[in-house]
């Protein structure tokens, strides 16, 4: 079968996206603010890509956290280091048979 291929996303930009701290002390990094991030979009999401899985589009990439891309906006917060995200996008390959 013949597959017409695309991309399902949500881009951010710079100051749009919201901010995640993670810090040297709480074992957090960035694979817990990719969850955070997912959390906090993800019934808005899902309901955007269900319109294109009615058109026939199918999932064809993780969706979930691992869908998630961030921008890193720099580290330091007094005498502690901390690095700053900002979500950048979330991004799905997706696919349907060619007409």
């Amino acid at each position: 079968m013949d597959y017409e291929y695309s991309e399902f996303y949500w881009t951010f930009d710079k100051g749009d996206g919201g901010k995640y701290s993670v810090g040297q002390w709480g074992g957090e990094n960035e694979t817990t603010a990719r969850e955070y991030f997912w959390s906090s979009n993800q019934r808005e999401f899902m309901a955007d890509l269900q319109k294109w899985r009615d058109q026939g589009w199918e999932p064809i990439s993780e969706v979930g956290p691992a869908a998630v891309t961030l921008r890193n906006l720099g580290s330091k917060f007094l005498h502690y280091d901390v690095v700053n995200y900002e979500l950048a996008s979330i991004r799905v390959k997706i696919r349907k048979p060619k007409s």
